[in-house]
C-alpha cells in the first residue's frame, strides 16, 4: 500500500493495493501514521491551541511534546507573458505542555516555553539555532 502526505492540502493519500486506485483519509479517521523515519499525530479540534491537522512529532516526553507544522505555499509569477508557479515550503514548530501550545520561533520563545535553567543551560552550551533547524525541510 502506498502512503502519501499532501503536505500543500494537508492530506493523507493512501492507493489501494489492488485496483490502486487513491483514497484520501479523513483526517477523524487517524490518529498518527509512520512516514519514512518521520510520525505524524492528528489534530483533531483546536482544544490544545493547534489547528486541525498533521503535525509531525519532533519529541514526546512524560510532560511535553514538541510537534512540527509543514506546509507549502504557492505563489506565482506572472511577469513576462509568461506563469511561473513555485511551492515554497514552511514549518513551524510548537511546544505543548501544560495543556497550553506555544509558538516557538526564537530560542526566547523555547525558553518561554520550558521556563527551566537546564533547558536554558542546554540551549547556551550546544549553541542552538532555531531558525536552521526549522529550515531543515
Amino acid at each position: 500500500m502506498l502512503i502519501n502526505y499532501d503536505v500543500y492540502k494537508d492530506k493523507l493519500l493512501i492507493q489501494h493495493p489492488v485496483n490502486y486506485k487513491i483514497f484520501e483519509v479523513q483526517l477523524k479517521d487517524i490518529t498518527w501514521f509512520d512516514l519514512a523515519s518521520y510520525r505524524f499525530t492528528a489534530i483533531h479540534t483546536p482544544e490544545k491551541g493547534l489547528r486541525p491537522g498533521f503535525y509531525e512529532v519532533v519529541y514526546s516526553g512524560r510532560n511535553s511534546a514538541v510537534y512540527g507544522r509543514h506546509s507549502k505555499e504557492l505563489s506565482q509569477d506572472l511577469s513576462e507573458n509568461t506563469a511561473r508557479h513555485s511551492l515554497t515550503g514552511k514549518c513551524v514548530y510548537y511546544v505543548y505542555r501544560g495543556g497550553q501550545s506555544f509558538k516557538i520561533t526564537t530560542i526566547k520563545s523555547l525558553l518561554q516555553a520550558y521556563k527551566n535553567d537546564e533547558i536554558k543551560n542546554y540551549i547556551k552550551s550546544s549553541k542552538l539555532n532555531v531558525k536552521k533547524i526549522c529550515r531543515r525541510f
